[in-house]
């Protein structure tokens, strides 16, 4: 299973939906090999969401903010991790603006 991107929207739709619906995390969990997306930030997104779904058995929801700290602390790249927060912070405005 490979996820195409259609100017992103796709991507980041099916992110949006690993942080907060079990369902959606689960069915992608089942299949993940660590580079169903395009680019790596949204790998590396998938891959903690991934992480905690395995632990948890749930989606993370608002425990993202947390999980991403704890990466953030263990990444020494100051760009990756200012990217990573930007689409973070994207990703929670899309999903802010469609509910």
């Amino acid at each position: 299973m490979k996820i195409e991107q259609q100017n992103g929207g796709r991507e980041r739709n099916i992110l949006i939906g690993m942080i907060v619906n079990d369902m959606v995390l689960g069915r992608v969990a089942s299949r993940w090999d660590g580079s169903l997306f395009a680019g790596k930030p949204a790998n590396t997104l998938a891959g903690l969401c991934v992480d905690y779904y395995r632990s948890y058995a749930k989606a993370p929801r608002k425990n993202i903010v947390n999980i991403f700290a704890i990466w953030s602390e263990q990444n020494q790249d100051e760009e990756s991790i200012k990217f990573m927060d930007g689409f973070l912070s994207g990703l929670s405005n899309e999903y802010e603006m469609s509910g």
